[in-house]
């Protein structure tokens, strides 16, 4: 892997989510700038929202990064509702999430101070948008963004 530590952490995050089955039938993204494409019924995306460092210690500095995981959804005709299906993907990102492990990337937890926000939209098509906020702890030298290994 290349790039900074919160870099690599939102990577693995991703990878976490597409891990077999993968969530949303695989539309899982990093970075994007709106969660669900318009011919999309549903789909997660990753973002890095902010991340403070604490005084570093014996060399360590550890790190908490807030990730900002979009389970969005549209009303398909015949299927569920939009809310329902966000609802679905929230609790699937957030159990698969939760006890999330990645060796090698200084990994410390994710902490249970997550919180939902809810967002609604009906252009042409009900739309619900869950936004789970996870903090996750985790290490890095103290001269380097480069991961604890």
């Amino acid at each position: 892997m290349s790039g900074t530590a919160f870099l690599q952490l939102r990577d693995a995050l991703q990878a976490a989510l597409l891990a077999a089955p993968a969530l949303a039938g695989g539309r899982v993204y990093a970075g994007r700038t709106r969660p669900i494409a318009q011919e999309e019924a549903s789909a997660i995306n990753l973002r890095l929202s902010d991340t403070q460092a604490t005084h570093p210690v014996l060399q360590a500095t550890d790190w908490r990064t807030v990730v900002i995981v979009e389970c969005a959804a549209r009303a398909a005709p015949g299927g569920p509702a939009a809310d329902t299906a966000a609802d679905a993907l929230l609790a699937d990102a957030h159990t698969r999430l939760h006890d999330f492990a990645a060796p090698g990337l200084g990994l410390l937890q994710v902490t249970d101070d997550a919180t939902v926000e809810w967002d609604h939209d009906a252009d042409d098509t009900a739309y619900t948008c869950a936004t789970l906020r996870l903090t996750v702890v985790h290490r890095t030298p103290a001269a380097t963004l480069q991961p604890w290994s």
